[in-house]
Protein backbone atom coordinates (compact mmCIF):
# COMPACT_ATOMS: atom_id res chain seq x y z
CA UNK A 1 0.00 0.00 0.00
CA UNK A 2 2.95 2.50 0.35
CA UNK A 3 5.43 3.77 -2.10
CA UNK A 4 6.72 6.79 -1.08
CA UNK A 5 9.32 9.68 -1.95
CA UNK A 6 12.49 10.34 0.52
CA UNK A 7 14.10 13.27 1.34
CA UNK A 8 17.47 13.07 -0.13
CA UNK A 9 18.97 14.35 3.05
CA UNK A 10 20.90 12.52 5.88
CA UNK A 11 18.55 11.71 9.05
CA UNK A 12 20.29 11.56 12.13
CA UNK A 13 17.17 11.15 14.23
CA UNK A 14 16.07 8.68 17.52
CA UNK A 15 12.40 7.42 17.05
CA UNK A 16 10.79 7.49 20.94
CA UNK A 17 8.02 4.56 20.80
CA UNK A 18 4.79 5.15 22.41
CA UNK A 19 4.78 3.85 26.14
CA UNK A 20 2.39 4.98 29.04
CA UNK A 21 -1.19 6.07 27.81
CA UNK A 22 -3.69 7.92 30.27
CA UNK A 23 -6.62 6.19 30.94
CA UNK A 24 -9.79 6.99 29.02
CA UNK A 25 -11.21 9.21 31.28
CA UNK A 26 -8.21 11.72 31.10
CA UNK A 27 -8.26 11.41 27.39
CA UNK A 28 -12.21 12.66 27.43
CA UNK A 29 -12.04 15.21 29.92
CA UNK A 30 -10.16 17.54 27.52
CA UNK A 31 -13.25 16.91 24.70
CA UNK A 32 -15.24 20.05 24.15
CA UNK A 33 -19.01 19.05 23.16
CA UNK A 34 -20.88 15.73 22.85
CA UNK A 35 -18.45 12.53 23.41
CA UNK A 36 -20.60 10.53 21.82
CA UNK A 37 -20.45 12.39 18.69
CA UNK A 38 -16.29 12.30 17.43
CA UNK A 39 -15.41 14.71 14.85
CA UNK A 40 -12.54 12.68 13.92
CA UNK A 41 -12.29 9.13 13.24
CA UNK A 42 -8.89 7.44 12.60
CA UNK A 43 -8.82 4.52 10.70
CA UNK A 44 -6.72 1.87 11.19
CA UNK A 45 -6.43 -1.35 8.99
CA UNK A 46 -4.25 -3.84 10.14
CA UNK A 47 -3.53 -7.63 9.30
CA UNK A 48 -0.93 -9.77 11.27
CA UNK A 49 1.04 -6.95 13.16
CA UNK A 50 1.22 -8.19 16.85
CA UNK A 51 4.94 -6.81 17.18
CA UNK A 52 3.62 -3.25 16.10
CA UNK A 53 -0.16 -2.85 16.11
CA UNK A 54 0.48 -1.86 20.01
CA UNK A 55 2.73 0.82 18.83
CA UNK A 56 -0.06 2.11 16.90
CA UNK A 57 -2.45 1.97 19.23
CA UNK A 58 -0.84 3.83 22.36
CA UNK A 59 -0.14 6.53 19.78
CA UNK A 60 -3.55 7.28 19.04
CA UNK A 61 -4.59 7.10 22.81
CA UNK A 62 -1.68 9.82 23.47
CA UNK A 63 -3.48 12.14 21.19
CA UNK A 64 -4.34 15.35 23.08
CA UNK A 65 -7.30 17.59 21.40
CA UNK A 66 -10.62 19.57 22.23
CA UNK A 67 -12.65 17.53 20.35
CA UNK A 68 -13.92 14.50 20.44
CA UNK A 69 -12.55 11.24 18.10
CA UNK A 70 -13.08 7.48 17.91
CA UNK A 71 -10.47 4.62 16.87
CA UNK A 72 -11.73 2.29 14.46
CA UNK A 73 -9.67 -0.62 13.51
CA UNK A 74 -9.87 -3.39 11.12
CA UNK A 75 -8.48 -6.56 11.60
CA UNK A 76 -8.74 -8.52 8.63
CA UNK A 77 -8.64 -12.05 10.01
CA UNK A 78 -5.03 -11.75 12.00
CA UNK A 79 -3.66 -15.30 13.03
CA UNK A 80 -0.76 -14.28 15.27
CA UNK A 81 -2.18 -12.93 17.96
CA UNK A 82 -3.11 -9.55 16.87
CA UNK A 83 -6.91 -9.84 17.85
CA UNK A 84 -5.35 -10.38 21.77
CA UNK A 85 -4.20 -7.21 21.88
CA UNK A 86 -6.66 -4.85 19.89
CA UNK A 87 -9.20 -6.93 22.50
CA UNK A 88 -6.94 -5.54 25.35
CA UNK A 89 -7.10 -2.33 24.72
CA UNK A 90 -10.98 -2.37 23.29
CA UNK A 91 -11.79 -3.18 26.77
CA UNK A 92 -10.00 -0.87 28.11
CA UNK A 93 -11.31 2.18 26.16
CA UNK A 94 -14.73 1.02 25.25
CA UNK A 95 -16.35 4.68 24.43
CA UNK A 96 -13.28 5.34 22.04
CA UNK A 97 -11.73 2.08 20.39
CA UNK A 98 -14.52 0.57 18.00
CA UNK A 99 -13.17 -3.05 16.23
CA UNK A 100 -14.07 -4.42 12.94
CA UNK A 101 -12.79 -8.38 13.01
CA UNK A 102 -13.32 -10.37 10.04
CA UNK A 103 -13.25 -14.07 10.04
CA UNK A 104 -12.46 -14.50 6.36
CA UNK A 105 -9.58 -12.14 4.50
CA UNK A 106 -11.29 -9.39 2.87
CA UNK A 107 -8.36 -8.33 1.29
CA UNK A 108 -7.68 -11.45 -0.14
CA UNK A 109 -11.71 -11.47 -1.68
CA UNK A 110 -10.50 -7.59 -3.32
CA UNK A 111 -12.89 -5.94 -0.30
CA UNK A 112 -11.39 -3.12 1.12
CA UNK A 113 -11.68 -2.08 4.51
CA UNK A 114 -12.81 1.56 4.06
CA UNK A 115 -15.83 0.24 2.67
CA UNK A 116 -16.43 -1.55 6.32
CA UNK A 117 -15.17 1.92 8.24
CA UNK A 118 -18.26 3.84 6.36
CA UNK A 119 -20.81 1.01 7.10
CA UNK A 120 -19.76 1.79 10.83
CA UNK A 121 -20.19 5.07 10.28
CA UNK A 122 -17.49 7.70 10.05
CA UNK A 123 -16.75 11.22 11.81
CA UNK A 124 -17.02 14.44 9.30
CA UNK A 125 -12.76 13.96 9.19
CA UNK A 126 -10.66 10.47 9.14
CA UNK A 127 -6.78 10.15 9.82
CA UNK A 128 -5.40 7.30 8.51
CA UNK A 129 -2.67 5.04 9.86
CA UNK A 130 -1.87 1.04 9.41
CA UNK A 131 -1.30 -1.29 12.08
CA UNK A 132 2.52 -1.10 11.78
CA UNK A 133 3.14 2.59 11.38
CA UNK A 134 2.37 4.81 14.59
CA UNK A 135 2.49 8.31 14.88
CA UNK A 136 4.90 10.17 17.11
CA UNK A 137 2.83 14.00 17.97
CA UNK A 138 1.09 13.89 20.63
CA UNK A 139 -0.86 17.26 18.87
CA UNK A 140 -0.96 15.73 15.37
CA UNK A 141 -4.67 14.86 15.17
CA UNK A 142 -5.36 18.89 16.89
CA UNK A 143 -2.79 20.65 13.99
CA UNK A 144 -4.79 18.55 10.92
CA UNK A 145 -8.12 19.42 12.04
CA UNK A 146 -7.70 22.85 12.87
CA UNK A 147 -6.04 23.14 9.42
CA UNK A 148 -8.64 21.45 7.27
CA UNK A 149 -11.94 22.60 9.37
CA UNK A 150 -10.88 26.34 8.94
CA UNK A 151 -10.40 25.91 5.24
CA UNK A 152 -13.48 25.08 2.56
CA UNK A 153 -11.58 24.81 -0.09
CA UNK A 154 -9.23 21.83 0.72
CA UNK A 155 -10.01 18.13 0.99
CA UNK A 156 -6.89 16.85 2.64
CA UNK A 157 -3.89 17.93 4.90
CA UNK A 158 -0.47 15.85 4.97
CA UNK A 159 3.03 16.16 7.10
CA UNK A 160 5.74 15.10 6.74
CA UNK A 161 7.11 11.32 8.43
CA UNK A 162 10.30 9.13 9.35
CA UNK A 163 11.12 5.92 7.07
CA UNK A 164 11.76 3.57 10.03
CA UNK A 165 13.34 0.00 9.39
CA UNK A 166 12.85 -3.05 11.52
CA UNK A 167 15.48 -1.70 14.16
CA UNK A 168 13.67 1.75 14.91
CA UNK A 169 16.58 3.15 12.90
CA UNK A 170 15.45 6.25 10.51
CA UNK A 171 16.17 5.66 6.86
CA UNK A 172 14.88 8.66 5.64
CA UNK A 173 12.19 11.50 5.86
CA UNK A 174 9.22 11.28 3.43
CA UNK A 175 8.17 14.74 2.37
CA UNK A 176 9.37 18.23 1.45
CA UNK A 177 11.20 20.61 4.15
CA UNK A 178 9.23 24.06 3.45
CA UNK A 179 6.00 24.01 4.56
CA UNK A 180 3.37 24.66 1.21
CA UNK A 181 0.27 24.29 -0.11
CA UNK A 182 0.09 22.19 -3.08
CA UNK A 183 -1.58 24.00 -6.19
CA UNK A 184 -2.60 23.13 -8.67
CA UNK A 185 -3.77 19.33 -7.86
CA UNK A 186 -1.35 18.15 -10.55
CA UNK A 187 1.32 18.35 -8.17
CA UNK A 188 -0.21 16.37 -6.48
CA UNK A 189 -2.06 13.57 -8.44
CA UNK A 190 1.19 13.73 -10.61
CA UNK A 191 3.11 11.80 -8.03
CA UNK A 192 1.02 8.56 -7.93
CA UNK A 193 0.96 8.43 -3.86
CA UNK A 194 4.69 9.50 -3.58
CA UNK A 195 3.00 13.23 -2.07
CA UNK A 196 3.46 11.74 1.72
CA UNK A 197 3.10 8.70 4.05
CA UNK A 198 -0.37 7.45 4.25
CA UNK A 199 0.10 7.46 8.01
CA UNK A 200 0.17 11.42 7.52
CA UNK A 201 -3.35 11.31 5.54
CA UNK A 202 -6.25 13.23 7.58
CA UNK A 203 -8.83 14.53 4.73
CA UNK A 204 -13.41 14.75 5.17
CA UNK A 205 -15.03 11.91 4.90
CA UNK A 206 -16.57 12.40 1.60
CA UNK A 207 -13.26 11.36 -0.02
CA UNK A 208 -13.93 8.08 1.04
CA UNK A 209 -17.35 7.79 0.07
CA UNK A 210 -16.12 8.95 -3.41
CA UNK A 211 -13.38 6.07 -3.18
CA UNK A 212 -15.46 3.55 -2.46
CA UNK A 213 -18.62 4.37 -4.52
CA UNK A 214 -15.92 4.45 -7.60
CA UNK A 215 -14.66 0.77 -6.32
CA UNK A 216 -10.94 2.27 -6.55
CA UNK A 217 -10.05 -0.77 -4.55
CA UNK A 218 -6.28 -1.93 -5.20
CA UNK A 219 -3.16 -2.92 -3.06
CA UNK A 220 -2.05 0.82 -2.77
CA UNK A 221 -5.52 2.47 -2.32
CA UNK A 222 -3.77 5.19 -0.72
CA UNK A 223 -2.38 6.68 -4.64
CA UNK A 224 -6.10 6.93 -5.22
CA UNK A 225 -7.13 8.63 -1.72
CA UNK A 226 -4.69 11.15 -2.33
CA UNK A 227 -6.00 11.86 -6.20
CA UNK A 228 -9.24 11.99 -5.20
CA UNK A 229 -8.59 14.36 -1.96
CA UNK A 230 -5.96 16.87 -3.81
CA UNK A 231 -8.61 17.11 -7.04
CA UNK A 232 -11.14 19.38 -5.72
CA UNK A 233 -7.90 21.97 -5.30
CA UNK A 234 -4.87 20.55 -4.31
CA UNK A 235 -4.27 19.60 -0.28
CA UNK A 236 -2.28 21.37 2.25
CA UNK A 237 1.23 20.43 3.40
CA UNK A 238 2.79 20.51 7.23
CA UNK A 239 6.04 20.98 7.29
CA UNK A 240 6.46 18.99 10.59
CA UNK A 241 7.30 15.24 11.28
CA UNK A 242 4.67 13.71 12.93
CA UNK A 243 4.14 10.36 12.19
CA UNK A 244 6.21 6.67 11.39
CA UNK A 245 6.51 4.47 8.24
CA UNK A 246 8.12 1.36 9.10
CA UNK A 247 9.38 -1.07 6.31
CA UNK A 248 9.90 -4.16 6.05
CA UNK A 249 7.05 -5.35 7.95
CA UNK A 250 5.49 -8.65 7.56
CA UNK A 251 2.14 -8.37 5.42
CA UNK A 252 3.36 -4.97 4.15
CA UNK A 253 2.39 -4.04 0.29
CA UNK A 254 6.21 -5.14 -0.52
CA UNK A 255 6.20 -8.53 1.03
CA UNK A 256 2.55 -9.36 -0.63
CA UNK A 257 3.32 -7.59 -4.18
CA UNK A 258 6.92 -10.00 -4.30
CA UNK A 259 6.18 -12.16 -6.87
CA UNK A 260 5.01 -12.70 -10.03
CA UNK A 261 1.37 -13.56 -9.96
CA UNK A 262 0.74 -10.74 -7.60
CA UNK A 263 3.04 -7.85 -9.10
CA UNK A 264 0.57 -9.10 -12.69
CA UNK A 265 -2.46 -8.57 -10.69
CA UNK A 266 -1.42 -5.88 -8.92
CA UNK A 267 -0.98 -3.84 -12.26
CA UNK A 268 -4.71 -5.01 -13.59
CA UNK A 269 -6.06 -3.55 -10.45
CA UNK A 270 -4.02 -0.17 -10.91
CA UNK A 271 -5.03 0.32 -14.52
CA UNK A 272 -8.45 -0.37 -13.81
CA UNK A 273 -8.69 2.25 -11.10
CA UNK A 274 -6.62 5.10 -13.57
CA UNK A 275 -9.05 4.13 -15.83
CA UNK A 276 -11.63 4.80 -14.06
CA UNK A 277 -10.60 8.19 -12.69
CA UNK A 278 -9.19 9.06 -16.04
CA UNK A 279 -12.88 8.48 -17.27
CA UNK A 280 -14.53 11.35 -14.62
CA UNK A 281 -15.39 14.36 -15.26
CA UNK A 282 -13.35 16.37 -13.01
CA UNK A 283 -10.23 14.50 -13.60
CA UNK A 284 -10.25 15.97 -17.31
CA UNK A 285 -8.03 18.34 -16.82
CA UNK A 286 -5.54 15.64 -15.65
CA UNK A 287 -5.45 13.17 -18.08
CA UNK A 288 -2.07 13.71 -18.97
CA UNK A 289 -0.99 12.93 -15.24
CA UNK A 290 -3.56 9.80 -15.37
CA UNK A 291 -1.31 8.05 -18.42
CA UNK A 292 2.09 8.90 -16.62
CA UNK A 293 0.71 6.88 -13.70
CA UNK A 294 -0.40 4.14 -15.43
CA UNK A 295 2.75 3.96 -16.95
CA UNK A 296 4.28 4.43 -14.27
CA UNK A 297 2.49 1.44 -12.92
CA UNK A 298 3.67 -0.71 -15.82
CA UNK A 299 6.81 0.05 -15.07
CA UNK A 300 7.01 -0.72 -11.79
CA UNK A 301 5.60 -4.21 -12.79
CA UNK A 302 8.05 -4.85 -15.41
CA UNK A 303 10.81 -3.34 -13.02
CA UNK A 304 9.60 -6.36 -10.53
CA UNK A 305 9.12 -9.04 -13.02
CA UNK A 306 12.94 -8.33 -14.27
CA UNK A 307 14.32 -8.68 -10.75
CA UNK A 308 12.61 -11.95 -10.61
CA UNK A 309 14.02 -13.48 -14.12
CA UNK A 310 10.64 -12.96 -16.13
CA UNK A 311 10.90 -12.03 -19.42
CA UNK A 312 7.24 -11.15 -19.29
CA UNK A 313 9.36 -7.74 -18.19
CA UNK A 314 9.53 -7.06 -21.98
CA UNK A 315 5.89 -6.99 -22.55
CA UNK A 316 4.99 -4.54 -19.54
CA UNK A 317 8.36 -2.19 -20.36
CA UNK A 318 6.70 -1.89 -23.89
CA UNK A 319 3.12 -1.20 -22.76
CA UNK A 320 4.98 1.02 -20.22
CA UNK A 321 6.77 3.20 -22.89
CA UNK A 322 3.65 3.10 -25.66
CA UNK A 323 1.49 5.01 -22.75
CA UNK A 324 3.99 7.91 -21.63
CA UNK A 325 7.54 7.19 -22.87
CA UNK A 326 8.54 10.90 -21.22
CA UNK A 327 7.20 9.68 -17.91
CA UNK A 328 9.00 5.96 -18.18
CA UNK A 329 12.72 7.49 -19.26
CA UNK A 330 12.55 9.98 -15.88
CA UNK A 331 11.06 7.28 -13.63
CA UNK A 332 14.32 5.05 -14.76
CA UNK A 333 16.75 7.75 -14.85
CA UNK A 334 15.62 8.81 -11.39
CA UNK A 335 15.89 4.91 -10.32
CA UNK A 336 19.56 4.24 -11.70
CA UNK A 337 20.45 7.70 -10.22
CA UNK A 338 18.97 6.89 -6.53
CA UNK A 339 20.53 3.31 -7.08
CA UNK A 340 23.96 5.25 -7.84
CA UNK A 341 23.71 7.15 -4.98
CA UNK A 342 22.68 4.52 -2.41
CA UNK A 343 25.56 2.18 -3.78
CA UNK A 344 27.81 5.15 -3.17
Amino acid sequence: MKRLRRSKSTVHAKITLPTKTPVENEIMESWKGDASKPLVSILCITYNHVDYIEDAIKSFLTQKTDFPYEILIHDDASTDGTTRIIDFYSKRYPNIIKVIYQEKNQYSRGSTPFKFFFEKGLADYCAICEGDDFWICASKLQKQFDTLSGSATYDIVVHRAYKIDKNISVISVIGEKASKVFTPASEIISRGGGWCATSSIFLRKEIIKQYIDLDLSTMVSDVFIQCLGAVRGGGIYLDEIMSVYRTGVRGSWSERNSNTKALIENDREMQRAYGKLGGLNYFSTHKTDILRLRARAKLNTSLGLLASGNIRFLFFLFSAISLSPKAVLKRLFSAIIYRNTKTN
